[in-house]
């Protein structure tokens, strides 16, 4: 069920190749970090790739072998990454 939700949500927030780019830049590509698994069975790893080739963020991971559920499967990554990667100061 949480699947078809989903992806019902998924579909009704497609943004074109532009829209992507344009939201990039207003935002700041800098401040952007996508992370992705390969074995997402919610979103293909398809879709992550696609999603970092548009924007171009100043991270882009893709994890071998990871699910959807990246933070409950790696939390203590995640967060050491998450307080890297944005520390203020």
């Amino acid at each position: 069920m949480g699947v078809m939700l989903q992806g019902t949500t998924n579909g009704r927030h497609y943004k074109s190749e532009v829209q992507l780019k344009e939201m990039a830049n207003q935002i700041g590509r800098e401040r952007i970090l996508i992370i992705y698994g390969t074995d997402d069975k919610t979103i293909p790893v398809s879709q992550g790739r696609k999603l970092i080739k548009y924007i171009e963020p100043a991270m882009g991971i893709i994890l071998e072998g990871m699910g959807h559920g990246l933070i409950g499967e790696r939390s203590a990554w995640v967060t050491g990454l998450l307080e890297e990667r944005f520390k203020v100061g």
